[in-house]
């Protein structure tokens, strides 16, 4: 499922975001920060206590009061949107599904 899907980005290339990375091709002093959660909106019930559990790991894990469902993906993003001005000062913002690839 999903979570399979984000424990495969996380162990491969978010896993080059991460300050003390060894593995990634850029200097210490090209780096720069980059925040990514992942977004998901209302969680069934029975999703409740696996995501928090997921959340309290690896803290990557935006859950926002939307209903999962492909109709309600634009809702969704604008609530993304609307957490991450009120956490970040940023000069860009990206969304990216799962089944795209961003370069």
């Amino acid at each position: 499922g999903y979570e399979r899907r984000r424990q495969a980005a996380r162990s491969t290339y978010l896993s080059l975001l991460r300050p003390d990375s060894s593995n990634s091709p850029l200097s210490p002093e090209q780096r720069v920060t980059i925040q990514y959660r992942f977004l998901l909106g209302a969680p069934k019930p029975e999703q409740r206590a696996a995501l928090e559990a997921e959340q309290a790991e690896h803290g990557d894990l935006l859950q926002v009061a939307v209903p999962e469902s492909y109709e309600t993906l634009f809702p969704k993003i604008v609530a993304a949107w609307r957490w991450a001005v009120g956490h970040y000062d940023f000069a860009f913002w990206v969304h990216a599904d799962d089944d795209a690839f961003v370069r």
